[in-house]
C-alpha cells in the first residue's frame, strides 16, 4: 500500500543510511525502486509532483518485461489476481493494413489492464 509521508519525515529516515537516495516520480518505476531499496536497508526519499488524488493512469504493455521486477516485490499474484487480460491490436502499416511482427507472425502479447481502472 502507497501511504503519503512528509518530506521531513522521509529525510529524518533516511539521514543514517549509508547512501542516501532521492527518488522522482512515484510512477511504476520508482514505487518499484523503493521498495526494492527498502528491502536493503534503505530509506529512499520518494517526492511526485502530480497532486494527491490525481488520477494515476493505469498501466500497459509492462508484461512481460517486468515479470521478473514483479515476482521479486512478491506482488506477481496479487497483480495477477487484480488484473484483465486485454487482447493487443495488431500494428497497422500506412495503409491501415495489419502488418506482421519482426519474427513475421502476428504479435500474440497481452497487456493487463487492472480491473478498477477504467476501460
Amino acid at each position: 500500500m502507497i501511504v503519503s509521508t512528509p518530506l521531513e519525515e522521509q529525510i529524518a529516515e533516511a539521514a543514517g543510511d549509508r547512501l542516501r537516495v532521492l527518488v522522482v516520480g512515484a510512477g511504476v518505476a520508482g514505487i518499484m525502486l523503493c521498495q526494492l531499496l527498502r528491502r536493503h536497508g534503505l530509506h529512499p526519499v520518494l517526492v511526485e509532483h502530480a497532486a494527491p488524488g490525481t488520477d494515476p493512469g493505469y498501466m500497459l504493455a509492462l508484461m512481460p518485461m517486468v515479470d521478473p521486477v514483479i515476482e521479486q516485490l512478491g506482488v506477481g499474484q496479487r497483480y495477477r489476481e487484480r488484473s484483465t487480460a486485454a487482447p493487443v491490436p495488431r500494428p497497422r502499416a500506412h495503409r491501415a493494413r495489419a502488418s506482421r511482427g519482426l519474427d513475421g507472425r502476428s504479435p500474440r502479447a497481452v497487456r493487463r489492464l487492472p480491473r478498477d481502472q477504467p476501460r
